[in-house]
């Protein structure tokens, strides 16, 4: 691959755009865009919130420019898609980007999404080292600055792309690719690229409700981004259905005038933060709304002879839902209709009377549940039902009570099996409790999210001797033990996460606030409780006596538990190896002490000025 320094910046002949439309003669355009450019002055910004839609907390907000009355443009909108194809395209950028900056200033916490297209990534003025002290004079880190690569035009090459957008990375911007599903976006650029978010087109949002389609792609980019951990936001969100759908389809993010329209810093009202759980990029486990098949239903006035040819298509619905509107009334699935039309009179007595009154008399009821229920509740739903129901689709609803799909037994079974081998092939075999890949997707979740966490090493003192005494069969009493009360200690709460990498190691994931205590609880606790797993003679004396690792006969006390925590409040320039290095060095300091410890980094972690502190 070639490096940035290597080749020379793409050219506007290397660009494909979408002004092809544009009648206008390039050298006056230029020329307007350049005057334009000198009243960058009276371009103001317009700031519109993105909404967790989980809880309706701001994960942050898109800068949006606003032009002098003047000009000659009706929008911002209609200004850039004129200047593609112009070489004052990336230089008004450069002027959005002063203004957007000199108003966000005051910007309310959370994070600032910028546009630019794919040729200002090249430009010199957007250089690492040049943006990064731009938004730093401006008060802001680089960690809560989103660039967004829109669709204006195309990118001919994204793997040098990806190359030239590195250094960004490494300063610390998160990167977005706007519009997905219209212009130039793409899954190659997604694969590539991999961004922290992706932005799904108002295009495939509008009307979502009412088309199937629609809601299929929601449901599948919901599960993408869940996989590849990228937050999926969706644009153009105008009506309360359209949220209720987007809810149920699993989308964590969006933004529209159904929630906000743009406005100044000024007239924003006090909007929470995103600060817990909802800031991350993806939830732990994606709800049944991402599943449900748009199956089309039949109105209830339909006569049951012509329900019957529907059975008939490929692949064949596991049922079809009766519907009044959006609202479910039944579920006709194939053992019902069968069940009463297949003796000797009953397609003469049911096939030309209304659907409605064959579920009053026949109907043996359907399940319902919420979108942004969790697998879990849709297996337990299933596990309880009476016999005959036992393999219908279980129908499946917006927040709004509105029929969003039907979700097939076998399906759900299928998606819950293939999370239990996953989850299976990343566990501790021992203990059950994930691995170091989890641990390092959860903590990088995190911290992409801007959430402030303390991450905890804990590490089982003189285990080595122990099991040489005992063999592996009582130390595996040991870790079992121990991850008991690491469990109610510091795996309890929605916010943690603990890990087993292996050996008589554990890691976990809190809050910073009272991480510490928590760990010492818990290291108390194991000593407590571990001579219990000693014979009675080394019990009564107080320890044992085995080899240490250089193979000298010691004398060694009770097992007794070391944690090193390192807490990350927001620090820019820290990435999660540096965490771990920090972590693994305060471990080693508490190891150093006798007996349980748990000892909290109390150094900057860029620089390192202070001992560790108990």
């Amino acid at each position: 691959m070639w490096s940035t320094a290597q080749r020379a910046a793409p050219t506007a002949d290397d660009w494909h755009t979408h002004a092809d439309w544009l009648q206008v003669n390039p050298a006056d355009l230029s020329e307007a865009i350049a005057a334009l450019i000198e009243r960058r002055s009276q371009m103001s910004t317009a700031f519109q919130p993105i909404f967790a839609l989980r809880d309706g907390s701001v994960l942050g907000y898109e800068a949006l420019l606003r032009l002098p009355r003047d000009c000659g443009f009706r929008e911002a909108g209609e200004l850039f898609s004129a200047a593609v194809g112009t070489s004052s395209l990336v230089d008004l950028e450069i002027a959005a980007l002063d203004t957007h900056i000199a108003s966000a200033r005051r910007l309310p916490p959370g994070r600032l999404f910028l546009n630019f297209s794919a040729p200002a990534f090249f430009d010199k003025r957007m250089q690492a080292a040049t943006l990064t002290a731009r938004v730093r004079e401006a008060g802001l880190a680089p960690e809560r600055v989103v660039l967004e690569l829109t669709e204006l035009v195309s990118v001919p090459d994204p793997a040098r792309f990806v190359a030239t957008v590195e250094p960004l990375r490494e300063e610390g911007f998160r990167l977005a690719v706007d519009d997905f599903g219209s212009g130039f976006t793409n899954l190659r650029i997604l694969v590539e690229l991999g961004p922290d978010f992706v932005k799904v087109d108002r295009s495939l949002v509008a009307g979502a409700a009412r088309h199937p389609r629609k809601r299929v792609f929601l449901e599948s980019i919901s599960t993408l981004g869940h996989r590849i951990n990228c937050a999926v936001i969706a644009e153009g969100v105008e009506t309360p259905e359209d949220v209720a759908t987007l809810r149920a389809c699993g989308i964590p993010y969006a933004q529209g005038h159904a929630l906000h329209a743009p406005s100044s810093l000024d007239a924003l009202p006090n909007l929470p933060a995103a600060t817990g759980l909802s800031a991350l990029a993806v939830s732990s486990e994606e709800p049944i709304g991402v599943l449900t098949i748009p199956q089309e239903g039949v109105t209830p006035t339909a006569p049951v002879g012509l329900v019957l040819p529907l059975f008939d298509h490929r692949p064949e619905p596991a049922a079809i839902p009766v519907l009044d509107g959006a609202r479910v009334t039944g579920l006709l699935t194939v053992g019902l209709l069968f069940l009463h039309l297949g003796h000797r009179y009953g397609h003469a007595l049911w096939h030309d009377r209304p659907v409605a009154e064959f579920l009053s008399i026949e109907g043996e009821g359907h399940d319902c549940l919420p979108a942004a229920a969790s697998m879990e509740d849709a297996t337990e739903l299933v596990r309880c039902r009476p016999s005959g129901r036992r393999f219908d689709p279980i129908v499946v609803v917006n927040e709004r009570g509105d029929y969003h799909g039907l979700l097939p037994v076998d399906l759900l079974l299928g998606e819950m099996t293939r999370l239990k081998v996953d989850y299976a092939l990343q566990a501790n075999p021992l203990t059950g409790l994930p691995g170091s890949v989890a641990l390092t997707r959860a903590a990088e979740m995190r911290l992409a999210a801007g959430l402030h966490f303390t991450l905890g090493w804990a590490d089982i003192d003189h285990f080595k001797p122990f099991n040489d005494r005992y063999g592996f069969s009582r130390g595996d009493e040991v870790l079992l033990l121990l991850a008991e009360i690491l469990r109610r200690h510091l795996g309890a709460r929605p916010e943690d996460f603990l890990a087993h990498p292996g050996g008589d190691d554990f890691a976990f994931l809190a809050l910073p606030d009272d991480a510490e205590r928590r760990a010492w609880e818990a290291a108390l606790e194991f000593s407590q409780r571990v001579p219990g797993l000693y014979d009675p003679v080394d019990r009564a004396a107080g320890g044992i006596s085995s080899t240490d690792r250089q193979g000298i006969e010691k004398s060694f006390g009770f097992l007794s538990l070391s944690v090193g925590l390192v807490a990350w409040r927001g620090e820019t320039h820290i990435d999660l190896r540096r965490l771990f290095e920090v972590a693994a060095e305060v471990k080693a300091v508490a190891k150093a002490q006798p007996g349980p410890a748990a000892v909290t980094n109390a150094r900057a972690l860029v620089t390192a000025t202070r001992e560790p502190g108990r």
